[in-house]
């Protein structure tokens, strides 16, 4: 019961600071009002799951705060509901894998970060799903092999970057 006690206590002191909010659009100056974004403010800063929306009420993102600083999953949506981009946030940074969508649900990007900068595997479409490039970040500086593409599927590109700079043979083609 003793050591219940404390943890009953803090729990209530926590969520005694804890404030649902809202923030609004006016649609109709003085009349009428859309809700902007909804979410929990905790000490005045953002905790946990908000939700922003556009100013016709359709979702527009999903984010994850802890202390004010995003923290977790993140999803930003197109006005049609189709998914735009989803990745996740650690420290206010991009971290781990990162998707891209155009608004017709086709893959745009398809990447990953660490500590917000780019590093790994990195794909960009087009809009037709053909590759544009398929290439390696380290750090945010293109690393490796590195293919550039046409719109019809021919290689534009085809060479080695190291630390971000061009190295070593490259073909360049019409």
């Amino acid at each position: 019961m003793k050591v219940l006690l404390p943890i009953l206590f803090s729990l209530i002191i926590t969520y005694a600071f804890a404030q649902a909010e809202q923030e609004f659009y006016d649609v109709l100056p003085g009349q009428v009002k859309m809700v902007k974004a909804e979410g929990i403010r905790q000490h005045g800063k953002k905790e946990g799951l908000w939700k922003s929306y556009d100013p016709q009420g359709k979702i527009s993102s999903e984010e994850n705060y802890n202390g004010g600083v995003l923290n977790g999953s993140y999803k930003e949506y197109f006005s049609n509901g189709k998914t735009a981009t989803e990745g996740t946030y650690k420290n206010g940074e991009e971290e781990g894998p990162w998707k891209e969508y155009f608004s017709t649900g086709e893959k745009k990007v398809n990447g990953a970060f660490v500590n917000g900068k780019r590093n790994g595997s990195w794909k960009e479409f087009y809009t037709s799903g053909q590759a544009a490039i398929d290439g390696t970040y380290k750090l945010d500086n293109k690393e490796g092999t590195w293919k550039e593409y046409y719109p019809g599927g021919q290689i534009k590109i085809d060479g080695n970057f190291k630390n971000g700079k061009r190295e070593g043979p490259w073909k360049d083609y019409y």
